[in-house]
């Protein structure tokens, strides 16, 4: 029974389910500009319109692309051939056709270059019928898509004879029934009407299909709604396109959606702090820009409300010998390290060999563990800026006088707060020569003001500046995922293609080796392949286990295919211990995710299981509440109502 079963799958498996990995599908299109025709005027913008409908299908990633220009009758009919052998196995197929259209008594024909119909009847044999068009994509799997930029004003409606007699000569192409339910005729101009040419270089039906045929994750049916809405609007509502047609439920694209989610990042390491550390730097150098244009503007105002205050002078003698008095104490600390040479090597930078006072750690060392450190305790990282500062470290020297000067992490003190800016300044930290312009105007400006509202002005000033800083390294780190997904998913399609390529040309051990790739990053799609690949030994050594091993990853993460896969190997005892009980679930699971195939198999070809899996179903059926007849393993209607129901197709 097992061989049987997956014979009937196979198919299943390589085109419909084409490993269901995501954005993976194979998609081809035919596209026809014809613009010199022999017997009537030049068009001018089929081959334009054609050419540029070509690269963009490219873009989007359409697997082959045939372009095709001012075809004749015998080109046309042997390119339309070809391309029938392409849509084989495609999931989606596209044909577009711009030029001259012309409907004869109820039927549509697209019109070859060296076409004369010099009469009614010659459309016949000089022209292309729409269904011999159709036809040719019959073999794809999900989507059938016609574009017609064929109604354009006819030339040869005029010089037709015969037109009147038996058949009629319609002004513009016919309504069209396309048959089944994925297949889409879109005409560029409304049945009975006519399309323009165009002005400039394109159509406006070809502009506007252009303009949306590449939009992310847009449907199909959404796409042509927008493509009628800017065609109406370009034409002054005088050309309408149309869509005839139905497509089954489920959302249908030709340009991939865009990724929904960004990868997780991990943190640690040399090349995460050196990350960590080119980020910060640029957000302090773009704040540091913006902050001193600022500053720049806010002194010049200080500077003129000073010169408005009658005891500005007053306010600057006394600044002066506060200022004055700060050296002293500063020089009188530089005349005690002297005397300890212990301090005075701490302050000094780095050796060669990296080592400070601390040991062997290095500046960055410290300064990146105080960085870390200020998240949950600020008096350990101001520690550890310390160690950075006196180890050489520029940015630790700022940060440290930022410290002293707010009291978070160590006592405040102006002086120290001063020294250590005055060091970063000079090493041409650009912040802390900001920080020390602060302290001199504001100072004057708050001359007669209390030494608190000083420190709370500075405070709120430095809240603003970290603010900034903050909404930087936000944007700049979610620009830096937006890449890194960007670029695994390119990846991730690239090798979804190779894959597919060399299952396609047989060369499957490659194929095995990119697809157990694929499996590895989750894809079920992928994992459902690879068991296939083993249950029948196609570029690998054939194993039962394996199989089962590989369908069981792609059952759990909810594949419906490989359920049914899986199904097949409890039933028969491949690979796995025989259990008719487990195959039931395993088929009802597959049943709930709606799966086509599984439905017309458990109710067209259900004898080709065992009795006893049919009662296990049954019972399964009965379980979900979808069944109430008995369980004797016959598959009369009340069981198969019982499956269509449970698989939603009641």
């Amino acid at each position: 029974m097992r061989s049987v079963v997956l014979r009937l799958i196979a198919v299943v498996i390589v085109t419909a389910a084409s490993v269901q990995i995501a954005l993976a599908e194979k998609r081809v299109a035919l596209v026809i500009g014809n613009s010199a025709y022999s017997n009537v005027a030049k068009l001018n913008n089929p081959i334009n319109d054609a050419s540029r409908l070509a690269q963009k299908l490219k873009e989007i990633g359409f697997d082959k692309v045939t372009l095709k220009l001012d075809l004749t009758s015998d080109a046309l009919r042997t390119n339309l051939g070809r391309f029938a052998r392409d849509a084989a196995g495609a999931d989606v197929a596209l044909v577009y056709f711009a030029g001259h259209g012309i409907e004869v008594g109820g039927t549509n024909y697209i019109i070859p270059t060296d076409a004369r119909l010099s009469h009614v009847d010659d459309v016949d044999f000089e022209a292309i019928e729409l269904s011999k068009v159709m036809r040719s994509l019959n073999r794809a799997s999900k989507l059938k898509l016609v574009i017609l930029d064929a109604c354009r004003n006819n030339p040869f409606q005029a010089n037709m004879s015969g037109a009147g007699t038996s058949r009629s000569v319609g002004r513009g192409l016919a309504r069209v029934n396309p048959p089944g339910s994925d297949t889409l005729v879109a005409y560029a101009a409304k049945e009975g009407t006519v399309a323009e040419d165009g002005d400039g270089e394109n159509s406006p039906y070809a502009e506007a299909l252009i303009r949306h045929i590449s939009t992310p994750g847009l449907d199909v049916r959404l796409l042509f709604g927008r493509v009628r809405d800017d065609v109406l609007k370009a034409t002054g509502r005088k050309q309408e396109p149309f869509t005839y047609g139905s497509l089954p439920g489920q959302q249908i694209y030709l340009a991939a959606p865009a990724a929904e989610t960004a990868p997780k990042t991990t943190s640690g390491g040399d090349a995460d702090r050196r990350i960590k550390a080119l980020q910060d730097e640029l957000a302090r150098r773009d704040q540091a820009a913006k902050s001193l244009a600022e500053l720049r503007a806010e002194l010049k105002r200080q500077h003129e409300a000073l010169a408005k205050q009658n005891e500005a002078a007053k306010a600057l003698v006394e600044l002066q010998a506060q200022l004055k008095q700060q050296q002293a104490e500063l020089a009188k600390l530089k005349r005690q390290s002297q005397n300890k040479p212990q301090q005075t090597a701490r302050l000094q930078p780095a050796n060669k060999a990296g080592t400070t006072a601390q040991g062997t750690r290095s500046a960055d060392y410290w300064y990146q563990r105080g960085l870390k450190e200020a998240v949950d305790n600020q008096f350990a990282a101001a520690n550890s800026f310390r160690s950075a500062a006196q180890a050489g470290h520029t940015d630790a020297m700022y940060r440290l006088g930022v410290i002293y000067r707010l009291g978070r992490g160590a006592s405040r003190d102006y002086v120290k707060s001063q020294q250590w800016l005055r060091m970063a300044a000079a090493k041409g930290h650009s912040e802390a020569k900001i920080e020390l312009d602060v302290y001199k105007h504001l100072w004057l400006q708050q001359a007669g003001n209390s030494n608190e509202a000083l420190k709370k002005r500075v405070e709120e000033e430095r809240r603003r500046q970290e603010a900034r800083k903050r909404q930087e390294a936000r944007k700049r780190q979610a620009a830096l995922e937006r890449q890194a997904e960007a670029e695994r998913r390119r990846q991730f399609l690239e090798t979804a293609r190779k894959a597919d390529t060399a299952y396609e040309r047989k060369n499957y051990k490659t194929a095995a080796r990119l697809y157990e790739k694929l499996a590895d990053d989750g894809n079920d799609g992928a994992m459902l392949r690879l068991g296939y690949m083993y249950d029948e030994g196609i570029g690998v050594r054939r194993n039962d286990r394996k199989a089962a091993i590989w369908y069981r990853k792609s059952a759990n993460a909810g594949n419906g295919d490989a359920m049914y896969n899986l199904a097949t190997l409890y039933a028969d005892g491949s690979g796995v211990r025989r259990s008719q009980k487990e195959a039931a679930t395993l088929i009802a699971d597959s049943l709930a995710k709606g799966r086509d195939f599984t439905v017309k198999q458990m109710t067209t070809n259900s004898k080709l299981w065992s009795r006893s899996f049919r009662r296990e179903l049954q019972k399964r059926l009965r379980d979900r509440g979808v069944y109430s007849g008995p369980v004797d393993g016959r598959f009369g209607p009340a069981t198969k109502r019982a499956i269509r129901k449970l698989a939603g197709k009641s």
